[in-house]
């Protein structure tokens, strides 16, 4: 009572333990479970931040584009103010070499007249202003034609110039207004690389945060596990202990049983035993064929019977020669229908050539009906263990003819 009281105490103690383990499983899965789902929201936020870098990266590549096309653009435009700046000094140095030139020879007709005025003694007759408007009037045409030509080619290179000076008026407007988009394509470039730069920030506090998490998912996860194979343990320890119940219990079952079988056997096998010419046969008819070995004379050969064949009506029922429980009801090859029942006091009987009407581990009585001849003859043996004996040794002769 006291190896009773034991037992069933630890078993008491290891349930207890049970719905501890059940409380802490509990937590430690509702934790780890919370962490996954601030994993996923962290991996989503994540993926959010890795395309608006993606977009930034690829606005800053557009960008970076734009801003080589437009550099490309106004070196090309200081190239053509610088070639145009060039072409106007050309110009300046020839309009300069030209007036000159043009000056030159309005001094030079200046000094003819002059010349002129005092080699023919004209003083006498003109003042000398007076004489010189006269004698412009007459040599206007003269020098005009001398210097015509140096006139045509100073308007010429003023009106080249003044083109010249239109175009780079045209390419320095041009040139600023393409400076201007490339300083808004550089200034949206810094901004989008700012937001790029905050971006990846982002990013690596997510990849960090996730990192972080993890490692306190897989120390929780370690944990339960831990926690787990001590509830393995102690749900071993509380099976085993049950197992010890339940074997003493068996134990103490089959002890009884094992008690009441062997008096049973023992009050079977004393009836067995000691009604020799007792028991009612199987079946009543006549013994054909008998137990033991047998010398055919025709073809010179022994046959060995372990029981006895008995002739009947076909069809006649087929009784129990004592209380036992049925091993085995099924067909064997040159017997045919067999039911095998155990006595439970180490004898067997055997009945072949039979219809059965019972079933494996049903419990039969001395002379119930256990199933019916399928021809006319039914073979029966009786053992000991797996010794065949002499039925006739049991059977009450009476009931057999022959």
């Amino acid at each position: 009572m006291k190896k009773f009281s034991a037992a069933w105490t630890v078993l008491i103690i290891l349930v207890c333990s049970t719905v501890v383990f059940a409380s802490q499983k509990q937590e430690l899965e509702n934790k780890i479970k919370y962490i996954n789902t601030t994993i996923s929201n962290k991996q989503y936020h994540y993926n959010l931040a890795e395309k608006k870098y993606i977009t930034y990266i690829n606005n800053l590549r557009d960008l970076s584009a734009k801003v080589q096309i437009l550099q490309k653009k106004l070196n090309e435009n200081e190239a053509n103010l610088k070639k145009l700046s060039s072409e106007i000094d050309e110009l300046n140095k020839s309009i300069d070499q030209l007036t000159k030139k043009l000056n030159e020879e309005k001094a030079k007709s200046a000094k003819s007249l002059k010349a002129y005025y005092y080699f023919y003694n004209v003083e006498k007759y003109f003042p000398q202003g007076l004489y010189y408007e006269y004698m412009n009037k007459k040599i206007a045409h003269y020098l005009q034609e001398r210097i015509k030509s140096y006139m045509e080619h100073q308007v010429l290179l003023n009106k080249q110039k003044q083109e010249l000076l239109a175009k780079k008026s045209s390419q320095m407007k041009l040139t600023k207004k393409i400076s201007e988009q490339k300083n808004i394509q550089i200034d949206q470039k810094n901004k989008m690389d700012i937001l790029a730069k905050q971006a990846s920030q982002l990013k690596q506090a997510y990849i960090r945060d996730i990192v972080n998490l993890q490692r306190q998912r897989n120390y929780l996860q370690v944990v339960l596990n831990k926690v787990i194979q001590e509830e393995i343990k102690k749900q071993e320890e509380l099976r085993r202990q049950r197992e010890l119940e339940q074997a003493k219990l068996l134990k103490e079952k089959q002890l009884k049983k094992a008690q009441e079988l062997q008096k049973q056997q023992q009050e079977s096998q004393m009836r067995l035993e000691n009604m020799h010419t007792g028991l009612r046969p199987p079946v009543e008819g006549v013994v054909v064929d008998n137990f033991g070995v047998q010398t055919n004379n025709v073809f010179n050969v022994q046959t060995r019977n372990d029981g006895i064949d008995i002739k009947a009506t076909s069809g006649s029922p087929v009784r129990s020669i004592a209380k036992g429980k049925v091993d085995y009801v099924g067909n064997l090859p040159g017997l045919g229908g067999v039911i095998i029942i155990n006595h439970l006091n180490g004898y067997y009987s055997i009945y072949a050539h039979v219809n059965p009407n019972v079933s494996k581990g049903q419990m039969v009585q001395e002379g119930q009906i256990i199933g019916h001849l399928s021809g006319d003859i039914l073979h029966f043996e009786l053992r000991r263990g797996s010794v065949p004996v002499n039925p006739l040794n049991f059977i009450n002769r009476r009931y057999l003819g022959g």
